[in-house]
């Protein structure tokens, strides 16, 4: 089960100084929800701690339970274009453990991009990139039993600069 939402919207309707400036949205929910299998079930309720309860069904590993895109961005139809662009998605089912050993969850990443892109003559183009504005990391942990969670995997990527020349012919 799922719902998205979009909008793109031309800024100038709601403020008329933001000529050329555009917003792009884009959000999705989903629910998923897969049953055990039998012997999924059998080593479940082998490790299980006490106190701990089992129900009969976990998320569909790889199916983010939201996602969230957005987008600023501005273009004078002259040659010059540009944009913040943002992008999320939610604790992610990535390994699926076996009852002894915890699942394995993608945690979210805030992705937060800049590009600036500036037409020069006879085909020729001048790209700036900034990747991971907010330095963020990605990270994969184990989740067990009230929430307890260790690494099974951490990245620190950093922010990220390019400046492209680009000739097309």
């Amino acid at each position: 089960y799922g719902l998205e939402l979009e909008l793109r919207k031309d800024l100038s309707a709601w403020f008329a100084g933001l000529n050329r400036w555009n917003l792009n949205l884009n959000g999705s929910y989903i629910i998923s929800d897969e049953k055990y299998s039998e012997d999924e079930l059998k080593l479940r309720k082998l490790g299980l701690r006490e106190g701990q309860t089992l129900g009969t069904s976990r998320p569909l590993q790889g199916q983010s339970p939201y996602l969230i895109n957005a987008g600023i961005e501005y273009n004078d139809q002259k040659g010059l274009q540009g944009g913040f662009f943002y992008n999320v998605q939610g604790k992610t089912l990535e390994v699926v453990g076996d009852g002894f050993y915890p699942d394995v969850y993608t945690m979210p990443f805030n992705s937060l991009n800049f590009n600036l892109i500036k037409k020069l003559k006879n085909n020729r183009t001048l790209t700036l990139k900034v990747t991971n504005l907010l330095d963020d990391d990605r990270e994969s942990r184990f989740i067990g039993f009230n929430e307890e969670s260790e690494y099974f995997n951490f990245r620190q990527i950093g922010r990220a600069f390019s400046l492209t020349y680009a000739v097309r012919f």
